[in-house]
């Protein structure tokens, strides 16, 4: 940096404030970022209350069933018939008893408020709750593509259109007012009073960003969460952030640099920005959903209707068959009829449900890490897409993701009924003992390291295009 440099950038941003276009496109700037921060503190903070209230629920209400028991047990109170917390099917079947497993929302979770908001955070298990598949939503591209105005959307598609508003005729005007034998005159080369210009729309549209997201993560954190770490991926962020800029000026830079007029540099640099942020994906999207086709959620339907159905029609069989195989777990008291349907038909069949629909699932989420292996390969055709495949992954807002909730959630509901379900198939009364050693839900945490892993040939992708980008600028003397 020289003394030249810094007046050449007062310069240009004198002529920002006398033309006033400047200032006004950088207010525009600010009301869209001041949206995509209300949308990710909003949905982020929704989903902290959501979680909170969860577990809180969940907490009084084993803590509400673990009190009347130690009352009973006291002869201090009386069972209600359909409230009896010695009773399997009472205390352990049904929603009620459902535990929440928790996907902790990452650090970055308010910069894809869109994606994020596709999917749930919460998963209830419990004896008999279907723990299958994420929701439909995440699994289409078109929707995470299009989502809201958050900052994921903002950035990648509508940042470029600023930078392309503030530069397109960064020398064509000079040219239009024959001004450019006195520019050229100058002892600076033309490319540092390109660079100088450039560094005052840089600051004038990368600042904002910066302020803007710095608050929208600081203020939504979850309340005892640290705030040096969120930072430091915010950091991380605002560097993939930073380059995508970057790119983009570069772009603006070399259609300045053909000696075109501003109408055709604005037509040209139109055109690429419909390409990278509208066609390409629109393309990918297409590509990748022919090749590695979404799960087929019609076909799972169907499919777990028909299992269901043959599973209730042999209902009878599939308990007797339960028993034989595992005598020591029969009823030892003869069961109501509200018991009967819990105990020798309802749970029965979801065990054999889970079972029969094992292979489906497998063959489900392997389909879904495929795709998910496409969106990365080519996400080097496009520097937007390369920008919200990383973002969704840093904000852990992807399906593969949520497909970690999903196996996290089946493994605790393994736990659960391995703890509970001797004592529901022989009806023996729940003690103490069995509230108190009962698993425990535990939330599942994208580590940095996972979600940098995931994102990083994104990353490499978008650093390598504003490399590549810079590169072709400096070839045609950008700094000659």
């Amino acid at each position: 940096m020289t003394p030249n440099f810094f007046r050449l950038a007062h310069w240009e941003w004198r002529r920002l404030v006398a033309e006033r276009t400047g200032l006004v496109l950088a207010a525009v700037w600010c009301v869209l970022l001041a949206f995509a921060a209300h949308q990710g503190i909003t949905q982020t903070r929704a989903r902290h209350a959501e979680i909170a209230a969860a577990r809180t629920a969940n907490a009084s209400s084993w803590t509400t069933k673990r009190a009347l028991l130690i009352e009973i047990e006291a002869g201090r109170a009386q069972p209600e018939t359909y409230g009896d917390p010695r009773s399997p099917t009472h205390s352990i079947m049904g929603g009620r008893a459902d535990n929440p497993i928790v996907l902790e929302p990452a650090p970055l979770s308010a910069l894809a408020a869109g994606p994020g908001d596709l999917a749930p955070s919460i998963r209830p298990v419990g004896m008999i709750t279907k723990v299958f598949l994420p929701a439909q939503s995440i699994d289409n591209p078109a929707n995470r593509l299009a989502g809201p105005l958050d900052f994921n959307f903002v950035v990648a598609a509508l940042l470029p259109l600023f930078v392309l508003a503030l530069g397109f005729d960064v020398l064509a005007r000079e040219r239009e007012a024959r001004t450019m034998p006195l520019l050229a005159s100058q002892p600076v080369a033309l490319g540092r009073i390109v660079a100088a210009r450039f560094a005052v729309h840089f600051i004038l549209l990368w600042l904002p960003l910066a302020v803007a997201a710095v608050f929208t993560i600081a203020v939504s954190q979850a309340p005892a969460a640290p705030l040096a770490p969120a930072l430091g991926e915010l950091a991380v962020w605002l560097a993939l952030a930073a380059a995508y800029l970057v790119f983009w000026q570069a772009l603006t830079a070399w259609a300045n640099f053909h000696a075109w007029p501003a109408a055709t540099n604005a037509l040209i640099l139109s055109g690429a920005w419909l390409a990278a942020v509208l066609l390409i994906p629109t393309l990918v999207q297409t590509l990748v959903q022919t090749v590695a086709p979404p799960p087929d959620r019609r076909a799972f339907v169907l499919e777990t209707r028909a299992i269901e159905t043959d599973l209730f029609t042999r209902a009878d069989a599939i308990r007797d068959a339960y028993y034989a195989e595992n005598p020591a777990r029969r009823p030892t008291i003869a069961l109501n009829e509200y018991d009967t349907y819990f105990v020798g038909n309802l749970y029965p069949r979801a065990l054999a449900a889970d079972a029969a629909l094992a292979p489906t699932l497998h063959r489900l989420a392997t389909a879904r890490a495929a795709q998910a292996t496409w969106w990365h390969r080519l996400a080097w055709l496009s520097p937007t897409l390369a920008l919200r495949l990383a973002t969704e992954q840093l904000a852990g807002a992807t399906p593969a993701q949520q497909g970690r909730l999903i196996d996290h959630a089946r493994a605790f509901q393994q736990l659960w009924r391995a703890h509970f379900d001797l004592k529901l198939f022989s009806m023996r009364p729940l003690t103490l003992a069995d509230y108190d050693g009962k698993p425990e839900p535990t939330p599942v945490h994208l580590t940095l390291t996972e979600r940098a892993a995931a994102a990083f040939p994104a990353i490499v992708a978008l650093f390598a295009a504003s490399f590549l980008a810079i590169s072709t600028v400096c070839r045609r003397s950008f700094f000659s």
